[in-house]
């Protein structure tokens, strides 16, 4: 009798057995095509944004994942996510996953979002998958003294493995903050890897752009560019217009450290045509006005820096206003401008102070000492680079350290205290070396070799400027290397 009523049921069983791994194919298929097109389309659309937008392919997959769960009741949801809008996804999950549907927020409005996790921070860094995504927000945003301290709160031993990837991108930042050029090339060469195995575009774009930034600072030019267009070609395929505008722009600076300045107008040219937000256009202005200042075009400069001044004040966006500020400055003090030049870098330091941005803060403050210096004020520059050394003492920054110990240097020598200048250009010389800071080090040794010769030590002067002159061809900056030849050939 069993047997009977089991030859009626065999057949759906076999049948059944046969279509679930083609019910299990589809399902997964569809899944997988869902989260590649809500990747590809909210990033798109976040390239028309004027606000600052966050970006995670993980948070976006583990999202779509969790409402593919349920795909009756989200039709409508996955609908909007495939179409580029979060937005109904991070209110939907504001129960269920409270940490992804705040992550989710931040694609839109990352400023929003994160006024919310800060006040939750405490929860954020129990989770071992959540916690790197606190200071990669803060990075976003420029909270420079936030990120820091979010950074060194991480457990890296307890960091999610899917997570992880996004750590050593926090980590290389961190390290480059901190002027530690193997370090942080180390971390985001990991991260970039990783991110690369994962098939995750954007984010090794962005490990390429970051990398790109370590290799210029120290001084390698060619590789620095190579990596630059490694993410302009991923951008391109990805159709980004925001995204390969700013790296043009970054390409555009590199050529002009390099003295190509007709092929870094042509790359800011096409950058500011592809720029679709006034955001992007400002950031752009700002970089190209660096090219018409290395050029002396000061008039033309000045135009960019206030067309990009109005447009960041129109937009609220505090982080741009400044910079815009310290450019003026700049822009005032090549033109000899001293006054206008101390102004401007203090109303930046005002700024940056108020963003608790202190990197940023102590190069505006250098520029002010530098603007007084040429005013001969020599005690209040030295008030402002000694105020640089406490802002060191409470949020280390090597780079900003070391300038201020050799501008105290000039101080002194103009002074004529040679002997406490030679001190302070050697402990400026010293933070450059562990760096490996092509630019200090041309400088340190160059004013070293001032102070042997005011001292008549002759030889001793033209062994520094050889020792400088290396670093200056390494910079591949020609005026530079010629300024220091003439240097040479006067001494000999």
């Amino acid at each position: 009798m069993m047997l009977k009523y089991f030859s009626y049921f065999l057949p759906p069983a076999i049948i059944l057995l046969l279509l679930t791994p083609i019910f299990w194919w589809f399902w997964y298929a569809r899944l997988k095509y869902l989260q590649k097109i809500s990747r590809i389309n909210i990033l798109k659309r976040q390239q028309k944004s004027e606000k600052a937008t966050f970006y995670s392919s993980l948070i976006i997959e583990r999202s779509v994942f969790w409402l593919y769960l349920h795909p009756l009741k989200n039709k409508k949801i996955l609908r909007q996510m495939a179409g580029g809008r979060s937005e109904s996804a991070a209110y939907a999950l504001r129960y269920s996953h409270p940490f992804a549907a705040l992550l989710l927020l931040a694609h839109s409005n990352a400023a929003q979002a994160y006024r919310k996790i800060h006040k939750q921070r405490a929860y954020w860094f129990k989770s071992s998958f959540y916690a790197p995504f606190v200071p990669l927000l803060a990075h976003l945003l420029f909270k420079v003294d936030d990120f820091l301290q979010f950074i060194r709160r991480l457990n890296t031993t307890e960091i999610s493995r899917l997570s992880r990837p996004y750590y050593h991108f926090l980590a290389a930042y961190a390290y480059l903050q901190e002027a530690d050029m193997l370090s942080a090339s180390e971390q985001a060469s990991l991260a970039q890897k990783q991110f690369h195995k994962l098939k995750y575009a954007h984010e090794t774009a962005q490990c390429y752009i970051l990398l790109g930034e370590i290799y210029r600072i120290s001084c390698l030019n060619d590789i620095s560019q190579t990596m630059n267009e490694a993410a302009l070609k991923i951008y391109k395929e990805q159709k980004l217009p925001l995204n390969q505008a700013q790296t043009l722009a970054v390409l555009a600076m590199l050529m002009v450290f390099s003295g190509r300045y007709e092929e870094a107008e042509d790359k800011y040219i096409q950058a500011l045509k592809l720029a679709p937000t006034q955001q992007m256009k400002a950031y752009i202005l700002n970089q190209y006005a660096l090219l018409d200042i290395v050029n002396n075009n000061l008039k033309s400069a000045e135009q960019k820096a206030i067309q990009a001044l109005n447009i960041h004040k129109t937009l609220k966006n505090s982080v741009g206003t400044a910079y815009s500020h310290q450019l003026k400055g700049q822009i005032a003090y090549n033109d000899r401008h001293y006054r206008t030049a101390q102004k401007e870098s203090a109303l930046a330091a005002q700024s940056y102070e108020k963003l608790h941005n202190y990197s940023a803060l102590s190069e505006s403050l250098y520029l002010v000492a530098q603007s007084l210096l040429k005013q001969q004020k020599y005690k209040t520059a030295e008030k402002h680079l000694r105020r640089i050394l406490e802002i060191n003492r409470a949020h280390p920054n090597n780079f900003h350290i070391a300038g201020a110990y050799s501008l105290l240097g000039l101080i002194y020598m103009k002074t004529d205290d040679l002997p406490r200048a030679k001190v302070l250009f050697q402990q400026s010389l010293h933070l450059e070396q562990q760096h490996n800071r092509c630019e200090g080090l041309v400088a340190d040794y160059s004013n070293l070799a001032c102070i042997e010769e005011l001292s008549g030590h002759r030889d001793a002067a033209l062994d520094n400027l050889k020792i400088s002159l290396e670093y200056a061809q390494k910079s591949e900056d020609n005026e530079l290397i010629q300024l220091i030849t003439d240097k040479i050939n006067k001494i000999t």
